[in-house]
């Protein structure tokens, strides 16, 4: 609380805009502008962020493959038994 009762209203602490480091401005947050927010968008259409992935073993993704053939028909043949 301040000095007059009323409880104090938190200060935002401006961030910088990820892509130049200006301030960011309410209607683009976490941006400082339209132009700013269009250049992170494309850098995710283009594949700039990636999460990185563990691959399973080889051995691991052929054992897979197995098991979902087994005991089905072949993709393209016929159940009815002609």
């Amino acid at each position: 609380m301040n000095g007059d009762g009323k409880p104090r209203a938190k200060a935002r602490r401006r961030r910088a805009c990820p892509i130049c480091g200006k301030a960011a401005v309410e209607p683009h947050v976490p941006f400082c502008s339209r132009d700013c927010a269009d250049l992170d968008l494309g850098l995710w259409f283009r594949g700039a962020y990636r999460i990185p992935a563990v691959e399973p073993p080889d051995e691991a993704v052929d054992a897979m493959t197995e098991d979902e053939g087994a005991g089905g028909a072949e993709p393209g043949e016929d159940e009815g038994g002609e």
